[in-house]
């Protein structure tokens, strides 16, 4: 890591703050939800040119992977097909985020929760499960 990166976890309600730290930057707070898209969100990772990715929620109260861009609005980012959820873990250059896109079963009074590696390249969600052969590494 160098010194332009900052990892972190920051959850809040309604006032989404998130200090952003791009190369060469002032530091400043950032309001992060400047569209009414995501009430509540998570910031887990901000790449050197200040994307922020993470967990929001919508006013409907559905949780999925979101990302923020200094001076755009928030990106909401899609599950893969069938699953129920997703969260952003990391973000890099170019608008590429990764994560999980999570598939949930009841079973009894239990929930099966299956996680699958996803990246997220223009918004669009790609699954990394199926991208590598049979014992790559």
């Amino acid at each position: 890591m160098n010194d332009s990166t900052m990892i972190v976890r920051l959850s809040a309600s309604f006032a989404l703050l998130a200090i952003a730290v791009p190369a060469q930057q002032d530091y400043s707070p950032r309001r992060l939800n400047a569209d009414g898209a995501i009430v509540l969100g998570t910031a887990n990772a901000i790449a050197n040119d200040g994307t922020i990715s993470g967990l929001g929620s919508s006013p409907a109260g559905d949780a999925t992977a979101t990302s923020w861009t200094v001076g755009s609005n928030t990106t909401v980012l899609p599950a893969l097909p069938g699953d129920s959820g997703a969260e952003a873990f990391g973000c890099g250059p170019g608008g590429l985020v990764t994560g999980a896109s999570y598939g949930i079963v009841p079973v009894g009074h239990q929930l099966r929760i299956t996680p699958r590696a996803v990246i997220w390249v223009g918004g669009s969600v790609i699954e990394l499960d199926g991208l590598f052969a049979s014992g790559a590494t």
